[in-house]
């Protein structure tokens, strides 16, 4: 044997001990990365990106809510309201469906005005108010700002959102709104702040 070779296999004998470290060290880094991610992954979640006007969690819920308006004042609210309610604690996703008929019976907010008959919303089915506008009077209409709107359902239940004032221009064109046959929409984008309709009407959000 060699004056190095002793040397050698000492240093490069590995005993139990330190091979119990390294594996509990491993086990502590593995148990980090997992307590780092968690199990409630952010893709899992609903993420709506919007300038306000959704709620998805209440039992009708509340897609792209806006108020379209031609003079500040008055104007009418669209959006879409979708029955999810859910009477069932089935682990079958076929019984997880709405099974009762449900009625928008009020939408309020600070300054505002709704005039409507209640509307009803069947089961797993969807009403577009676009094609039937509810119509909103108060101080708190004013193009390129927001109002919070609270609604009220035939269940007990509640909800609030945000909702922007727009023009009836581009996208909004097709709402009916009185005054809207009289008025062009480079005259209504004219009318608007410096800063510009739903931008400003973003930054009050915050």
């Amino acid at each position: 044997m060699g004056p190095w070779t002793g040397e050698a296999l000492r240093i490069g004998r590995v005993s139990p001990v330190t091979t119990k470290i390294r594996s509990a060290v491993a086990l502590v880094c593995a148990a980090f990365v997992l307590s780092s991610c968690g199990f409630d992954y952010a893709t899992d979640r609903e993420n709506t990106i919007a300038n306000g006007g959704y709620d998805l969690d209440s039992s009708v819920k509340i897609l792209a809510a806006r108020i379209v308006s031609v003079e500040d004042g008055s104007g009418v609210l669209i959006g879409n309201l979708v029955n999810s309610a859910v009477t069932t604690d089935s682990v079958d996703p076929e019984d997880n469906v709405a099974s009762e008929a449900l009625t928008v019976d009020s939408i309020s907010g600070e300054g505002l005005t709704t005039t409507f008959e209640p509307i009803a919303v069947a089961p797993g089915e969807s009403v577009n108010l676009s094609n039937d506008p509810v119509p909103v009077t108060g101080e708190g209409v004013v193009a390129g700002r927001v109002v919070h709107l609270d609604y009220e359902f035939s269940d007990g239940t509640q909800t609030s959102v945000i909702a922007v004032v727009v023009r009836p221009c581009f996208e909004y064109s097709g709402i009916q709104v009185p005054g809207a046959d009289t008025a062009t929409c480079e005259d209504l984008e004219a009318e608007l702040p410096a800063h510009g309709g739903e931008a400003e009407a973003g930054a009050e959000g915050h």
